[in-house]
C-alpha cells in the first residue's frame, strides 16, 4: 500500500507497506532522487542496469542488499524492492522524493515489456494537509 503522508513541489513523503512476497515490480523514478528506509520487516533491494532496449534485457548492478528496521537505501535509477518470498512478516518502509512525479517506467525482463505507469495512492491525508508550499 502507497500511503501519502505529505507532499509539496518539492518533495513527498510515503508510507509503504509490504505484505510477505510483495514486490515492486522492476520500474524508475523518472531520474528523480529518492530514498528508503525499512522502519519495520525486512526489505530486498536490487538495482538493474539497461544493457538493451529491444529487445528489453536488464543487468543486474551487484549483490541485492537486505534492509532491516534503520537500513537507508539510495534507490538506483532502475531498481525493485520487495519483501522476499521467504519472509513470514510485514514489512514497512518511508520513502522520500527529491520531487513528486505521478508516472515511471516499468521493465518486464520475462515479457520484454518496457512501459509508463501511472502512480497513484492508497491513502491520503485530509484535503488541505498534503499540499503545502
Amino acid at each position: 500500500m502507497r500511503n501519502l503522508i505529505y507532499r509539496t513541489d518539492r518533495f513527498e513523503l510515503l508510507a509503504i507497506c509490504w505484505e510477505c512476497g510483495q514486490a515492486a515490480p522492476i520500474h524508475d523514478h523518472d531520474e528523480q532522487r529518492c530514498w528508503a528506509r525499512v522502519e519495520q520487516g525486512t526489505l530486498r533491494f536490487t538495482n538493474f542496469h539497461l544493457v538493451c532496449d529491444a529487445p528489453l534485457l536488464l543487468e543486474q548492478a551487484g549483490p541485492a542488499v537486505s534492509g532491516t528496521p534503520g537500513h537507508l537505501d539510495t534507490l538506483a535509477g532502475i531498481h525493485k524492492v520487495e519483501n522476499h518470498a521467504t519472509s513470514t512478516s510485514r514489512a514497512f518502509s518511508l520513502h522520500l522524493y527529491a520531487s513528486p512525479f505521478a508516472e515511471c517506467t516499468t521493465y518486464d525482463p520475462v515479457e520484454g515489456i518496457k512501459q509508463r505507469r501511472q502512480l497513484g495512492y492508497d491513502t491520503m491525508p485530509a484535503s488541505g494537509q498534503a499540499s503545502r508550499s
